[in-house]
């Protein structure tokens, strides 16, 4: 068996040209000698090709000597599924990529693995590398050049183009692939574009709807006229929305005081159409809208939002820091915003500590911050913050410390008991242990305030508490903006 590469002088294969030449440019390998039949399975797909040309087709430019016949009827089978997979592919350049499908069954059809991986290896050649294309043709090409812009890969691209003119063979095409491999995804790309559009209409239309939701506070308030079974299967908050309300004349009504209208048309659309487009959106309204979609368990939006924020509206997150903080901590999904948070935190504490709103902070806000080794602030005016913070947390505390009982004590160190064991003890100086720490022993474990005093008295004497590492001096500029706001239109 050898190779043959046939090399076509032009780039689309028009359907009028009979299927003998169109197989023969395809294939690559030359036969020695013998004939053998196409498969029966494969040929029942066929019925828009002439058999008889098929086959002698086959004959002509295939064979192994080494074969049975039965192998052989199956390689062919291969042949004409990858052959019919490249034209369903309809100028999609990754189409190589829907050869597994196929490849697997093929291979549950031969018994013999050796022979099995010989020639659906071979068949896999063919398509693959079978054929050259006229590199100057292709720069002439709009549909080739249409895919260089789609894709990296240069080689990948330069597949053969086809003239889908022809309806009657396209809808044959279309019959095979979506009986052997699955339908080219561009045709179902475009079909979404026409289903986007026409379930927005639907909104717009507020044919035959179901429910309606009113939106935001007098005098800014807004009716939503939507449809129940598109909200229940677009949207797991709508979902539980829909389940525990109750109709009123066959009509659902949803309040929903605590939203912005602006956000929630932008979301409504988005339920409807899977798309959000935003021209030059002001700060607030994608912050509002990343707090919206997350309430209403987009994830896919929370993806694309986040660093849209971030790397385009950094100045209006630092004017506005502690709300945004406090409110990325209050969400799990926002890890991206609480990271951006910390980073400008730790080389800048007095933004959040020095704030009015520092005695509301979350506790896994607070923690973060302790947590994190970078936090450029001395270790005993931590101490002092972490004080402070508990106290506002902890009811009926006396604002006197010399007012504080045994239970008051045991209150705040309830309060406090997942902040204190990020606290580097062992890095206070020994002149501010006996200053802050030594009032508030009580509440720390025992053994803690044990060794503190023993590293106070002597610095060499070995202690059984765990010693944090020091915390990292250091100064850097604040996070900067980079991205471009194509990352989230």
């Amino acid at each position: 068996m050898y190779r043959k590469t046939i090399s076509l002088s032009v780039t689309v294969v028009n359907r009028s040209t009979t299927t003998e030449p169109i197989v023969k440019k395809f294939l690559t390998y030359r036969m020695k000698d013998g004939c053998y039949q196409l498969n029966d399975e494969i040929a029942k797909h066929l019925e828009f090709l002439n058999k008889t040309s098929l086959e002698a087709a086959l004959r002509s430019h295939f064979i192994s000597d080494n074969l049975s016949k039965l192998d052989t009827d199956i390689l062919f089978t291969a042949v004409a599924a990858w052959y019919l997979r490249l034209i369903a592919a309809d100028h999609r350049p990754h189409w190589a990529t829907g050869f597994d499908a196929s490849y697997k069954w093929l291979s549950s059809q031969i018994k013999n693995p050796q022979i099995g991986r010989e020639l659906l290896g071979s068949a896999k050649k063919f398509v693959i590398r079978g054929y050259n294309v006229d590199d100057n043709a292709l720069e002439k090409d709009e549909k080739y050049q249409d895919h260089l812009n789609h894709t990296s890969d240069v080689e990948s691209a330069k597949t053969i183009v086809i003239d889908n003119s022809d309806k009657f063979f396209r809808t044959k095409v279309d019959k095979v692939a979506e009986t052997i491999l699955p339908r080219s995804t561009s045709i179902g790309i475009k079909i979404l574009d026409q289903l986007s559009q026409d379930f927005t209409q639907l909104l717009e239309n507020e044919y035959l709807y179901d429910v309606v939701i009113e939106v935001g506070e007098q005098p800014n308030t807004k009716r939503f006229k939507v449809h129940s079974v598109i909200l229940y299967q677009r949207s797991l908050y709508f979902r539980q929305k829909l389940t525990n309300a109750t109709k009123k004349n066959n009509i659902i009504e949803i309040k929903m005081p605590n939203h912005s209208v602006k956000v929630f048309d932008i979301i409504i659309r988005y339920i409807y159409s899977g798309i959000v487009s935003l021209e030059n959106p002001e700060a607030s309204v994608v912050f509002d809208l990343l707090i919206t979609v997350n309430e209403f368990k987009f994830t896919e939006l929370v993806e694309r939002i986040q660093p849209y924020l971030i790397d385009n509206n950094a100045s209006w997150i630092r004017l506005n820091f502690s709300r945004v903080y406090q409110i990325s901590f209050q969400n799990e999904n926002l890890k991206a915003l609480q990271q951006f948070c910390n980073d400008i935190l730790v080389k800048h504490p007095s933004v959040i500590f020095n704030s009015d709103e520092f005695d509301t902070l979350q506790e896994n806000a607070l923690i973060a911050l302790l947590k994190n080794n970078d936090l450029q602030m001395e270790e005993s005016e931590i101490w002092d913050k972490v004080i402070q913070w508990g106290k506002a947390r902890t009811p009926d505390l006396p604002s006197n410390l010399e007012e504080l009982t045994h239970e008051n004590f045991n209150s705040l160190k309830t309060t406090l008991q997942h902040c204190l064991p990020h606290i580097r003890y062992f890095q206070i100086p020994s002149k501010d242990i006996l200053k802050k720490i030594q009032p508030y022993q009580n509440i720390l474990e025992k053994n803690i305030w044990v060794d503190i005093l023993a590293k106070y008295l002597d610095p060499d004497m070995p202690i059984t508490s765990p010693v944090l590492p020091p915390r990292k001096k250091a100064t850097s500029q604040l996070p900067s903006r980079k991205a471009s706001k194509d990352q989230f239109l």
